[in-house]
């Protein structure tokens, strides 16, 4: 038993030297780096090297990447429903998951060269084919703008190219289109763009005021832009009329009572807010009708329908809103209008009191008349203390009269 026990821990004390030799070699033949070995003879530049990694291919024009996306989802097959099952099939894509790396800039870039590339087809093409075919491009590419938008800000890109005569006409209608007030149930661009006016409505208002009063902006353009600009500067005053609990409570009856009554000989009763919000929207109205008068000038060479929107907005406005200076506009409309002429009992200068102009005494000058005095009741008409008073000239040339004597006073 002893020689047995002897032998077998040697023998575990060879096995653990052995195991311990051959992880010794296998760690030193880690820490080694690996090469390749060179034939004898060969020439080390005909030996194979690691293939190295094509760099990225640059994105140089977005509308062609755009179309490419765009075919792969029009071609791929329906979505099968998954309601109710979603995190059964959690690797399901709806089809424009495919534009999920690109950015609002880059739709929007698509959308500036898809209507160049549509503008470039169009050798023996009418106009209106053009714009047609430029149109479908730029709807093509702003399509699912919304979608991956990540901030309203990205829509004051759209506002800066509508300023920039440079834009395509096609892009520049189809934005002012998308920013109309029905819009939103038409096109999700529509709804996008509500939260972007609203979120940023004075860089939307400084937008419209550098195109509606343009002399030489597009025609289809400026078209749209007086009615964009019409219904951001009237909106205040149709909200007031229409809120108004008077008029909201005729309508409900059946009988609606028209805008322009407010200004008839006897306008209907309103509540006070509404009367005092009407009169400061309307001169918010009137600051519009100041700016496009220009289009309907005489010496004006606009387009014939240009002149014809401004010349039934103005003449609405005319007729129906509570405007600061109504004769401005109608002006405006016929420049042969002359107002009526008002008498005013003030100075040009103010003051409120009519001076009457005294002789100074010179030669030739005759006297100033001094209007007589009414009879006091109980008086005989003769008698002197109906008299006038003799009149005294004052340094300030108004006649003056010395005070008559109280009769009770000298009764005391």
């Amino acid at each position: 038993m002893g020689d047995a026990t002897v032998l077998i821990r040697h023998g575990l004390r060879w096995g653990m030297a052995v195991l311990l030799a051959g992880l010794t070699a296998v760690h030193a033949q880690a820490q080694q780096p690996a090469s390749t070995p060179i034939p004898t003879g060969a020439p080390a530049a005909s030996q194979p090297v690691a293939a190295a990694i094509p760099p990225q291919a640059e994105i140089t024009n977005y509308w062609q990447l755009i179309s490419d996306l765009t075919s792969r989802i029009e071609a791929a097959p329906p979505r099968n429903p998954s309601i109710g099952r979603g995190l059964d099939t959690p690797t399901m894509e709806y089809p424009f998951d495919v534009l999920r790396n690109l950015r609002a800039t880059h739709l929007i870039r698509a959308a500036q060269e898809g209507a160049a590339e549509a503008r470039s087809r169009c050798a023996g093409r009418s106009q209106a084919e053009c714009d047609q075919l430029a149109r479908a491009n730029v709807a093509k590419a702003l399509e699912y703008l919304p979608l991956i938008s990540r901030d309203p800000a990205e829509g004051l890109e759209l506002f800066n190219l509508l300023q920039q005569k440079e834009t395509d006409p096609a892009m520049r209608c189809y934005i002012l289109d998308a920013l109309a007030p029905d819009a939103p149930t038409q096109l999700l661009l529509g709804a996008w763009l509500d939260r972007v006016r609203n979120r940023y409505e004075q860089e939307y208002r400084k937008t419209l005021d550098l195109l509606v009063p343009r002399a030489h902006e597009d025609p289809e353009v400026l078209l749209r832009a007086l009615d964009r600009c019409y219904e951001w500067y009237f909106r205040g005053y149709q909200q007031a009329w229409d809120n108004d609990s008077k008029v909201r409570a005729a309508r409900e009856a059946g009988q609606p009572i028209e805008m322009s009554a407010m200004l008839s000989a006897h306008p209907p009763e309103v509540d006070s807010i509404t009367l005092k919000t009407l009169r400061e929207q309307g001169a918010v109205v009137s600051r519009y009708a100041e700016m496009v008068a220009s289009h309907i000038d005489p010496l004006s060479q606009r387009d014939s329908r240009v002149k014809e929107k401004v010349r039934r907005q103005l003449t609405f406005i005319a007729e129906s809103v509570l405007v600061p200076d109504r004769d401005r506009i109608r002006k405006y409309l016929d420049p042969s209008y002359q107002p009526p002429e008002t008498k005013s009992l003030t100075m040009p200068g103010g003051g409120g009191f009519v001076v009457i102009p005294v002789s100074s005494g010179a030669p030739g000058a005759p006297p100033m008349p001094v209007p007589g005095i009414a009879p006091v009741p109980g008086i005989p008409a003769g008698s002197s203390d109906n008299a006038a008073p003799a009149p005294i000239d004052s340094p300030f040339g108004v006649p003056m009269a010395e005070p008559r004597p109280n009769p009770e006073e000298n009764k005391l």
